[in-house]
């Protein structure tokens, strides 16, 4: 692509055809570029466009080869692939044998069923009953040990007192006949 016309210090001048072979006159930095260094441009220029070249299409040539790996692989998993409609198929035919089979045994045990819930149903209330009349007969007889214990408690202190009161007076009757004690039952000293 030929330079674009910049200011009127500068003039371009062509020598040949080629847009390689050129030279700046007039620049303000004196710059001049002959026609030996213009083909050393020129060389070094074709040797980069050609090594940007090769490595487009080597990098084409990779990504294409990528891409028809990719597409080979998307159709090897693409034939693995199985069918949804399949599963849900078979869903669908063991769930209808789950729903047949519950129905049948149903069928076959219901009355069982209904007769086993009425049993457990008054067996639970005839325990909850006899928990209840249980707890009555027993708040009744604790009720009644206790009394019994009391009278118990009671005699063997009316006993004890009698023991207590039994065991005195017969000192004092001994005491009395024997004469060692005067009428408030002190002991008499003898001499």
């Amino acid at each position: 692509m030929p330079p674009k016309k910049q200011r009127k210090s500068r003039k371009v001048v062509e020598k040949d055809v080629s847009e390689a072979d050129f030279v700046l006159q007039d620049s303000p930095s004196g710059f001049r570029l002959d026609a030996f260094s213009s083909t050393t441009f020129q060389t070094r220029r074709q040797k980069l466009y050609e090594e940007a070249r090769d490595s487009a299409k080597n990098l084409v040539a990779t990504h294409v080869q990528l891409l028809q790996q990719a597409r080979a692989h998307i159709l090897d998993m693409k034939s693995q692939e199985v069918d949804a409609g399949h599963f849900l198929k078979e869903h669908i035919r063991q769930q209808s044998r789950q729903n047949d089979a519950y129905k049948e045994w149903h069928k076959s045990s219901g009355t069982f069923v209904a007769q086993l819930g009425q049993q457990r149903s008054s067996m639970i209330d005839e325990t909850s009953k006899t928990l209840n009349m249980a707890a009555t007969e027993r708040n009744s007889t604790c009720r009644q040990f206790s009394k019994e214990a009391r009278m118990q408690v009671e005699k063997s202190k009316e006993e004890e007192k009698l023991a207590t009161d039994a065991s005195s007076l017969i000192r004092h009757y001994k005491s009395l006949l024997i004469g060692t004690h005067d009428k408030k039952g002190r002991e008499r000293k003898w001499g």
